[in-house]
């Protein structure tokens, strides 16, 4: 059997992928060993046999006691020894680390350890740990001492409240520990903390690239796990902080969260100059409703399907005012609602589909446009798709046990997709033709300027360092918006009849990719390439042919239904 050309490349006899060194640090309790050797190979962890797959890949699950963990690896042929290699996993006692000789500070316990600003109303609590019945002070901020509780030793807290502050505090803070000796130790903190008895710190205007916020503070390794969108120009009032993300006022109830590089301090950058830098949209075929509201605002869109609706829900200010000026499809039915008391107004666009095919939201001046694709795709010879191969350049993505790249085998997948849309009359154009590494805004703005119909971004999943390889495997499919679910699960659908496992189907995956609202976007996790079983599919080219005819075989049927009668 013939697989991808990096596994023919000479090697050493036993190639260890995890760890990458011979001595390792490490809190896990279980750690990860992967790597290769020649398919004939036996090999061996501490004399227990591993199993050793076609492509050559091994993998298994150590166990790791307190201190040094020995492991070492044989690789036998024919019974004869060809290679031995020892490696090390050191799980060490994690001890606080110290500040001070005589009177200590523990600095992974300070909090808050991340940049606060707080106003008028609101508190936080700074804490720390450090020796036991000494007092504290923070000068400029608490110059009161105050000691540690009885009940928790050691454990120094104290309440801010902004409405104590008669001037305005900014800047790092520093903590000064003294003990009944006059014995101190002083801590200087990198967080910068911003309080002031004032409602409002500044207003700002957004900027950049699609800037986005959420309404809860919750975030992952993507950013916000639950965006929505602001158009760039809207004016925002800076209410707090917390690390990287302003907090803004939305109406008298709620607030927004946004990242802070989209934002930018008016009154104190007044030559700022604000010019639109997102790309537009290539529609070939839209319609547009207009709305004449006062300002742009912060707003919140998502869709449903069967039949096809997009709703836009625009949010904190007057739009007593607003009026419907412009509606170029008469098939389309407009629904709208003004709530005066939540300062809110929801515009509803039901079309005459079952799939909603892509569409924008822009505001020029005091103008809510909303473009939108009127005409559905009917068959394949009629689709444009766009092939997102994840990862490229120096960006490798995840690792397979065999040394394969997730970039290397995403290229191969995608090239394999494209031959097969191809062959069944699909036009399909590539984010990256070649081994270079695309920013997401890069992507959006090439789909942007393509104006394609269906997005698939190609991705091999892969497991944490402490988690079994040979217990998680599976196939995936992530989607953003609702109305991209019945995409998703077509293909996944289609990907299972391949043997995979299912691992499933994901809603409200925030890559910003895939979070586009102009074209149907799903995200294909093929399989986990830290699984040796899946990895022998994915590297396998008759196989990776195989994959990508199910997943012609899925936007196919995705079609089919999308065209069938709306309920």
């Amino acid at each position: 059997m013939i697989y991808a050309g990096f596994l023919l490349a000479q090697k050493p006899v036993i190639n260890l992928v995890f760890p990458d060194q011979d001595t390792t640090f490490t809190d896990y309790k279980n750690y990860r060993i992967a790597g290769n050797t020649n398919p004939d190979y036996t090999i061996t962890v501490n004399d227990e046999n591993l199993r050793v797959y076609e492509t050559g890949a091994f993998a298994t699950l150590l166990k790791i006691k307190q201190g040094t963990n020995k492991f070492t690896i044989r690789a036998y042929y024919d019974g004869y020894l060809k290679a031995e290699k020892d490696i090390y996993l050191v799980k060490e006692e994690k001890k606080l680390k110290e500040y001070g000789d005589i009177v200590k500070i523990f600095p992974e316990s300070v909090l808050p350890a991340e940049d606060r600003w707080i106003s008028a109303g609101e508190s936080l609590t700074l804490s720390f740990s450090g020796t036991t019945g000494c007092s504290a002070i923070i000068p400029g901020i608490i110059e009161l001492p105050f000691s540690d509780s009885k009940k928790r030793p050691g454990y120094y807290s104290i309440k801010i409240n902004a409405n104590d502050f008669k001037t305005d505090y900014f800047g790092n803070y520093e903590i000064v520990l003294t003990d009944k000796y006059g014995n101190e130790t002083r801590y200087n903190s990198s967080v910068k903390m911003n309080i002031t008895s004032h409602k409002i710190f500044f207003k700002g205007k957004t900027k950049g690239f699609r800037p986005l916020f959420s309404y809860e503070l919750q975030t992952d390794r993507l950013g916000l796990k639950e965006p929505n969108y602001i158009s760039e120009g809207t004016e925002l009032t800076v209410t707090g902080k917390k690390g990287k993300y302003y907090r803004f006022s939305i109406s008298g109830k709620e607030n927004g969260w946004i990242p802070e590089e989209y934002v930018t301090d008016f009154l104190a950058n007044p030559e700022f100059s604000f010019v639109s830098s997102e790309p537009k949209y290539k529609y070939e075929y839209a319609d547009t409703i207009k709305i004449k509201i006062n300002t742009p605002t912060p707003y919140i869109t998502y869709q449903r399907i069967d039949p096809a609706v997009i709703v836009v829900k625009l949010v904190g200010y007057d739009f007593s005012g607003y009026e419907i000026i412009n509606k170029s499809d008469e098939k389309a039915d407009i629904s709208h609602f003004y709530n005066s008391k939540e300062k809110t107004l929801e515009v509803f666009l039901t079309l005459d589909e079952k799939q909603v095919w892509g569409y924008s939201v822009e505001f020029s001046d005091s103008i809510l446009s909303i473009i939108y694709k009127r005409k559905g795709i009917k068959l394949i010879n009629d689709c444009t798709v766009i092939l997102d191969a994840g990862h490229g350049g120096n960006n490798l993505g995840a690792l397979g046990s065999s040394g394969a790249l997730e970039k290397d085998v995403n290229y191969e997948l995608v090239s394999k997709i494209k031959k097969s849309l191809v062959n069944h009359g699909a036009k399909v154009i590539l984010l990256r033709d070649g081994d270079e590494n695309l920013s997401n805004p890069e992507k959006i703005k090439k789909v942007f300027e393509t104006g394609g119909d269906i997005l698939l971004s190609i991705h091999c999943n892969s497991v944490a360092l402490n988690v079994d390889p040979h217990r998680v495997r599976g196939t995936a499919v992530y989607y953003h918006h609702s109305s991209n679910r019945q995409l998703a699960e077509f293909i996944h659908k289609k990907m299972i009849e391949l043997g995979f496992n299912s691992f499933g189907i994901f809603e409200g995956f925030n890559l910003s990719v895939n979070s586009v609202t102009e074209l149907p976007a799903v995200l294909i996790e093929t399989a986990f390439l830290s699984n040796p079983y899946d990895e022998v599919k994915l590297l396998n080219p008759v196989y990776q042919e195989k994959i990508a005819d199910k997943i012609t075989e899925g936007i196919i049927d995705f079609l089919k239904w999308s065209n069938s009668e709306i309920k």
